[in-house]
């Protein structure tokens, strides 16, 4: 029973074998450099990040220099020597196609904002090239709206005939004497007239009705004519035999002529104050240099509006 039990106590006592360890190089150098590329791709995707995030704080995005090309290009060169040298010197791996692939977007992403920005500056320049021109167009309309003196030369076409006459002032044509009426009505047709008949010494003849019509037009439509009037000396004449005046050739130049100053309305009148432009003004001499005529006196020539619309002199005063 000895020899059993010491076999035994040997057999509790034999030290156990301990599992195989693995002892391979090569399956160890193989878990290193899994763990080594996966820390590479962590560090490179936070460098990414960083990456973008700074770009997003720029204001103003600038251009890629070329210096920092070469920078990035010696640091990825550093970062591929590093992970070399923990490989236990095996070859590197060929990241540059990454490095491209990572810089494109970037650098297509500068050239959009610079893109952005010269369309911008574009817009910009337009929209202040269209300020210009639209409040140029407005100032030139006020400055036209303002200088604008059409209205009353149109007044000096119509009342010009009764001017030339240089009457004294009254308050219905009834007042003014027929050669007046009539010479101003004669003078009105010349003046507006737009196609004429003249007999053998070179006179134009015009009918006792157009006459009339040019009368009532300066005057109004109660206006009336009466050729007898007309004294022997003067330059109309009346022809019973046709009922038609001829008037002799007779130029306008040695008369008196309108410059309406002012407009005003005064219930259903229109006041006018109309300057007496004389025939050696230089203004009418066309003098270089001369805008604006010199009125030797000012008349208030008032104006009214018949049943048809028609305007016409209903009364001439002096003028304030």
């Amino acid at each position: 029973m000895a020899p059993e039990m010491e076999e035994n106590k040997e057999k509790k006592k034999a030290p156990e074998i301990p599992e195989p360890i693995e002892s391979d190089y090569r399956s160890f150098h193989a878990r290193e450099r899994a763990n080594i590329r996966a820390l590479g791709e962590t560090t490179r995707v936070l460098r990414d990040a960083i990456s973008q995030a700074r770009e997003n704080l720029e204001e103003t995005p600038e251009d890629p220099e070329w210096d920092d090309f070469l920078l990035e290009e010696e640091e990825e060169e550093g970062s591929r020597e590093d992970r070399a040298l923990q490989r236990g010197g095996e070859e590197p791996e060929d990241v540059s196609d990454a490095g491209e692939e990572e810089e494109a977007p970037r650098v297509r992403l500068r050239g959009r904002y610079r893109r952005g920005m010269v369309v911008g500056v574009l817009v910009l320049l337009f929209a202040l090239i269209g300020v210009v021109y639209v409040t140029t167009a407005v100032v030139q309309q006020i400055y036209t709206a303002v200088t604008d003196d059409s209205a009353l030369r149109a007044y000096d076409e119509k009342i010009k005939p009764l001017v030339m006459q240089d009457p004294k002032a009254f308050e219905s044509w009834e007042e003014l004497s027929g050669e007046t009426v009539l010479t101003a009505a004669v003078w009105q047709e010349i003046l507006t007239g737009d196609s004429f008949t003249y007999d053998e010494t070179g006179r134009t003849i015009l009918s006792y009705a157009r006459v009339l019509k040019a009368a009532r037009t300066l005057f109004g439509p109660d206006c009336e004519i009466d050729p007898s009037l007309l004294p022997a000396d003067s330059y109309i004449s009346y022809e019973e035999e046709g009922n038609e005046f001829h008037i002799t050739p007779y130029t306008d130049t040695d008369s008196f002529t309108p410059y309406t100053m002012e407009e005003s309305r005064s219930g259903e009148e229109i006041l006018l104050r109309v300057g007496y432009v004389s025939a050696m003004d230089d203004w009418r001499q066309e003098v270089s240099g001369v805008e604006k005529p010199t009125p030797v006196k000012y008349m208030l020539y008032v104006l009214r509006t018949d049943e048809e619309g028609n305007t016409y002199i209903s009364a001439v005063r002096e003028a304030p």
